[in-house]
């Protein structure tokens, strides 16, 4: 279903997708995502102590935008394995 949404909100857009990528080495969900404003899918990297807090959490700040979520780690300039990352598509 998700790949259906991606795909669907690429071929819409004019010009390339924006995408955002935030992390917390400390699980700090609103530290992640600092910055993304107007999402239009949002993908949830968590641990596992943290999970179903951080779901809920995203689905309170950002309501009815498509997400899925995940336990496992995100990578960037660094590994974060214990925390949270955040990546997204945006306008």
């Amino acid at each position: 279903m998700y790949h259906k949404i991606i795909r669907q909100y690429v071929k819409e857009r004019k010009g390339p997708v924006k995408q955002f990528f935030g992390r917390s080495q400390s699980g700090d969900l609103k530290e992640a995502v600092r910055g993304l404003s107007s999402p239009q899918f949002i993908m949830l990297f968590s641990n596992s102590e943290q999970f179903e807090a951080h779901v809920k959490k995203l689905e309170e700040l950002y309501p009815k935008v498509p997400s899925i979520g995940c336990i496992g780690m995100s990578y960037d300039t660094k590994v974060v394995e214990k925390g949270v990352g955040v990546a997204a598509c945006y306008d």
